[in-house]
């Protein structure tokens, strides 16, 4: 029999089968099928007639290809029990606790359920930065060494799942044809600009790389790529103009206007070596959608990124908090109450302490090398933080993270030893605000960079949390942090944007303004009213369950 002849008989065979199924009287008679005696027998026949054609349908391919119904060729080495999807995760750093990085592991963890996860570093962190330290994301990510692996191109590199350290172009390419990745993320910033970003460094190789698939290495698998997916984190070209819209230095917002400009054009470039877009919002995704290729051909697929707020932000991973001890201690501090663990707490640097409203404490996370973060807490120090000291001389404002170092575009990164002077712009928490140079008198304590359990100490004596952030685009993690602590949150409604905080019971899971003089009432009315922050505090903790994007 003539393939043509097959498959007309084929055809016949498969549409007589569907004519008894549909058009048999009897066949929609309450939902169920009933036949008579004589259709069984038709039927029967007609499945041992399409059982003999496949047959010899394959008795046929195998004339033509004999390698059809050959025994499976097994698996490489290191392809044995690895079936699961081979993904590499690229990302500018070590993972460290800032709020990008917090982002990441999130996605890490969520993805290391179903797939074998490797993951990238082109920037080495110290020790004490590494959030988790490299030893347990390597065991998160299952993998056979505890320590990250320096790409070299004459040294082959260990299979996946692995810690990788970028060394240039061309052991990455090694790399790339020894793993075989199905799937490669990587993450967009333009932290080290001028300089390229990562992604502009890697994807034009991954676009060049081709190989044989590990997930089917037959023939008909062979010259494959990666495909790539582009974690886009922020509107980048957009978050810089709206920097430029908010600096209140003529030359640095000049900066970064010419910054967005220059964003944008690369953006356009970079996009057509990606398969597919992840955003964490939809308003960066609408914000982007002038910058992808025009051409149906190269314009890569988009998709909105579900993240989960959980594993825990104030956690380390594998760690298990027990939440009813921790939100005990935490309840205990914002409303006055001795913590049971007081004593331990105020001599940890003194951290945690039962103050009353009166002398409270409203605090801040946020890393002062970026911009989003150093012009927002200026903006309240210089709007909103006179008003409400006016009314409560006592209250205290507790910033954590790395302070400003008068970092601009362009220019070279400042140690995080920078002294601050007149000339620095930028330089310090309080610069061009009336605290400047005069921190502990306005009631501002700087505590700078704090591990994950320092956090956890000192955020439970806050009785309240502000995120004045305006000039935003993406996803605040702050935010997320304070949902999970089960923290009150006052923020601009542009921070608070994505995560959807409609009220949970009639009670709202942040204060939401859009002045520094709205945040500062906010915050004034919460520290007057300790059931609404227990009651906030339970609605974030709640909407904490939820992905962060819906």
């Amino acid at each position: 029999m003539s393939p043509e002849e097959l498959n007309e008989t084929t055809n016949d065979v498969v549409e007589q089968l569907i004519d008894i199924v549909l058009d048999h009287p009897q066949g929609r008679e309450a939902g169920r099928f009933r036949v008579s005696s004589a259709t069984t027998r038709r039927v029967c026949k007609l499945c041992a007639a399409a059982l003999a054609l496949v047959l010899e349908a394959l008795l046929w391919a195998s004339q033509r290809r004999p390698d059809i119904l050959a025994p499976p060729r097994p698996l490489e080495p290191h392809a044995v029990g690895c079936r699961r999807p081979l993904i590499l995760v690229a990302h500018e750093q070590h993972l460290q606790a800032v709020g990008s990085d917090r982002r990441l592991l999130g996605l890490i963890t969520q993805l290391s359920s179903s797939s074998v996860v490797s993951l990238l570093f082109r920037k080495a962190a110290p020790p004490r930065r590494r959030s988790p330290p490299t030893a347990r994301l390597a065991a998160l990510l299952g993998a056979r060494s505890p320590t990250a692996h320096l790409l070299r191109p004459d040294v082959p590199p260990p299979l996946p799942p692995a810690i990788y350290e970028l060394n240039g172009t061309p052991s990455f390419t090694a790399l790339l044809r020894a793993a075989r990745f199905d799937l490669i993320l990587v993450g967009l910033w333009y932290w080290y600009d001028p300089q390229p970003s990562l992604a502009e460094v890697l994807l034009p190789s991954v676009y060049a790389t081709r190989f044989t698939s590990v997930s089917c290495p037959a023939e008909r698998c062979a010259d494959r790529r990666s495909l790539v997916g582009l974690l886009v984190d922020d509107a980048h070209s957009q978050r810089a103009r709206r920097i430029g819209a908010e600096e209140t230095d003529a030359a640095a917002a000049k900066r970064y206007n010419a910054q967005a400009r220059n964003f944008a054009a690369r953006q356009v470039s970079l996009y057509r070596y990606v398969d597919r877009l992840l955003y964490l919002t939809a308003a960066d995704r609408d914000a982007e959608a002038p910058l992808l290729p025009r051409r149906t051909k190269s314009r890569p697929s988009i998709q909105l990124l579900r993240m989960a707020v959980r594993p825990s932000l104030t956690a380390r991973p594998h760690e298990d908090v027990p939440r009813s001890r921790d939100s005990d201690i935490r309840r205990r501090a914002r409303e006055g109450m001795s913590s049971p663990h007081e004593g331990t707490a105020r001599s940890h640097e003194g951290m945690a302490s039962s103050q009353e409203v009166e002398t409270a404490r409203i605090g801040f996370v946020g890393d002062g090398h970026t911009p989003t973060n150093y012009l927002g807490v200026q903006r309240f120090l210089r709007e909103g933080w006179p008003r409400l000291r006016q009314e409560r001389p006592h209250v205290t404002l507790r910033l954590v993270g790395r302070p400003p170092t008068g970092h601009l575009p362009g220019q070279p990164e400042r140690g995080a030893h920078t002294s601050c002077d007149a000339t620095l712009v930028h330089c310090g928490w309080a610069w061009g605000t009336p605290c400047e140079f005069n921190e502990t008198s306005c009631g501002i304590e700087v505590l700078g960079y704090l591990s994950d359990e320092q956090l956890r100490v000192e955020s439970s004596s806050w009785q309240a949390m502000v995120v004045p952030i305006f000039a935003t685009t993406g996803l605040n993690t702050k935010v997320l942090f304070g949902l999970e602590a089960g923290i009150p949150i006052v923020a601009t409604a542009t921070a608070a944007l994505p995560f959807h905080l409609e009220p949970n019971n009639g009670t709202r899971a942040a204060a939401l303004g859009n002045t520094s003089i709205a945040l500062a009432i906010e915050l004034s009315r919460l520290l007057d009213d300790p059931l609404a922050r227990k009651k906030m505090a339970a609605a974030g903790s709640n909407t904490a369950s939820f992905p962060c994007t819906r």
